[in-house]
């Protein structure tokens, strides 16, 4: 307790003479404008009631370790004290940092009032926010990712805080350490969020509305930022890493937002880096019903692929068949998709079905298809399927067989090597 007491005494100390300085300066609670010295009372009539140090007003606790002449190391107990009861004398001795650091710093970090000023931001801590702005904490500090406060309390959905940040000159439009980050500013922060209270403020305080809002948007699902944004002029052929917001959506299989995305005529048939377009993408991972949309909408039936990925140049329905989406598969061949076009490598939607022993999918293309075309190996829809069958002995074996039979009952050639009984 001598020691606390000592402490006391230098921060009275520290803060009479802080007004000699500070005449003007002050620090709001309740309502009211109390003066800087007037803390240093304070702190020794809690000191005297032995208060809980969890029992103190935010500024009051900011006010005392922003002055106690203790190590920096020491402001993270402004944190760990401020959710559990300990006697007030206790700051100056219990570290366990581990167990109750309510902003998660480490022991072994060198913390400073920058660090409590974005972590505040990023926790919703209104007080402590205001209280080190108006303690003239630089507003536009940043973390190691490059993230300022109002990118922390945007990402994080505080709106006062935002709010806050802004009346105080914060730049609206400062960009993260990359600019293709997904928190790249405070608006794309809020928006990939969902948080649309703030992207309307940020908008209406004249935020730049950059490309990868929509199209992270688009990936996360929230269709009214999405809207707000398209009536902004959001731009819907936007592109990040070859990705559009329409190619983002149907990856997200997001049925909801690719509608939203189609009335608003997308380059529909903008594909990736790999030569994917949407109904290719959408075609692969079997989502029947954005298929059904994108083929309302005119998206090209027969695009193929650029081939880098297994370097193959597949199409929607070559690509269906291979992964067993039958009902794609069907919808695909109402629509007019021709099973006889050959891939990079020559195989046909058939092929891929055979060899990977969709017994389901081979039946419906059959119709469709030239049953003896070869691939670039020499090889027909039977031949895949005897090689399939012998890759995968232990998956789909049965199927296999039906499959073989079926082939040699439609009219499939074949070799010596290859008879079956």
């Amino acid at each position: 307790m001598k020691n606390f007491k000592k402490y006391i005494f230098v921060a009275a100390f520290v803060s009479s003479l802080s007004l000699i300085a500070m005449e003007d300066s002050g620090l709001e609670e309740d309502g009211a404008l109390v003066e800087v010295g007037h803390h240093a009372e304070r702190v020794a009539d809690f000191s005297a009631k032995r208060a809980s140090w969890d029992t103190l007003p935010y500024e009051l606790k900011l006010y005392i370790l922003s002055f106690l002449p203790i190590n920096v190391e020491k402001l993270k107990e402004f944190f760990d004290y401020s959710l559990v009861s300990k006697d007030f004398a206790s700051i100056i001795t219990a570290c366990d940092f581990s167990k109750i650091n309510k902003y998660g710093f480490s022991a072994e970090e060198k913390v400073t009032l920058v660090d409590i000023f974005l972590k505040a931001a990023e926790r919703g801590d209104y007080t402590i926010v205001k209280i080190l702005i108006e303690r003239g904490i630089d507003i536009e500090s940043k973390n190691t990712k490059g993230y300022t406060a109002l990118i922390n309390a945007a990402r994080n959905g505080h709106r006062e805080i935002v709010e806050l940040l802004l009346n105080n000159g914060a730049n609206i439009n400062a960009w993260s350490n990359c600019r293709s980050s997904e928190d790249g500013t405070a608006l794309i922060s809020a928006a990939k969020n969902g948080h649309i209270g703030i992207v309307k403020l940020l908008l209406d305080r004249d935020a730049e509305l950059d490309d990868i809002a929509l199209i992270k948007v688009a990936s996360k699902g929230h269709i009214e930022v999405a809207e707000l944004l398209l009536s902004k002029g959001a731009n819907i052929n936007a592109l990040a890493s070859t990705f559009s917001p329409l190619y983002s959506a149907v990856l997200n299989n997001d049925l909801e937002m690719v509608k939203l995305l189609l009335e608003h005529n997308p380059d529909i048939d903008h594909h990736d880096i790999v030569g994917y377009t949407p109904l290719i993408l959408a075609a692969w991972r079997g989502y029947t019903e954005i298929v059904r949309l994108l083929l309302g909408h005119g998206a090209a039936i027969d695009a193929i692929t650029k081939g880098f990925i297994r370097n193959t140049a597949d199409t929607a329905l070559s690509l269906a068949a291979h992964h067993g989406q039958l009902e794609v598969v069907k919808l695909l061949l109402y629509h007019g998709a021709n099973a006889k076009l050959q891939s990079k490598v020559g195989n046909t939607a058939l092929m891929n079905a055979c060899m990977e022993g969709h017994l389901d999918v081979a039946e419906e293309l059959l119709p469709y298809s030239e049953i003896n075309a070869k691939n670039n190996d020499g090889l027909s829809a039977l031949e895949c399927a005897i090689s399939g069958s012998a890759n995968n002995k232990n998956t789909r074996a049965n199927q296999y067989k039906i499959i073989i039979d079926l082939l040699i009952l439609n009219g499939a050639e074949q070799k010596s090597w290859c008879l079956v009984s």
